[in-house]
């Protein structure tokens, strides 16, 4: 069932949503990670909306491509050099996404590299069969 924020960001955001999946797939598939600011700066959000739109944006990405077995492809946007404990990781919103969907987040390094090495995988064995057919 979908609810109504998760109609208004698809319908609002649908070409941001679009291309942001497209830049994460992309990211992904080379087993690269790209930050927050300029997956806003690359969509045209970057300072334009709150970051509550950003996340749950994000959100859905990630919820997407685990119902298709892709994991949550999130993990691969990272905060940038900001000087505090979080760069170089996923957003404390990603934690809440995947214990949302039943992932152990009690050590969450380990589950950054766990979810990170599944995603990149993946990505790239479908990458792969993609460009076979």
């Amino acid at each position: 069932m979908t609810t109504n924020w998760e109609h208004r960001i698809r319908t609002t955001y649908r070409r941001q949503l679009i291309a942001a999946k497209a830049i994460i797939d992309g990211y992904a598939r080379i087993g690269e990670t790209i930050t927050y600011r300029r997956l806003e700066q690359m969509i045209g959000l970057a300072d334009r909306v709150s970051p509550a739109v950003r996340n749950a944006l994000l959100e859905l990405i990630s919820l997407d491509s685990d119902a298709e077995g892709g994991g949550l492809i999130t993990v691969v946007v990272l905060h940038g050099n900001t000087g505090t404990p979080d760069d170089g990781k996923p957003g404390t919103e990603f934690l809440t996404i995947a214990a949302s969907v039943g992932r152990d987040i009690s050590d969450p390094d380990a589950l950054y590299a766990y979810e990170r090495d599944y995603v990149f995988a993946h990505a790239q064995r479908e990458g792969a069969l993609s460009s076979i057919y």
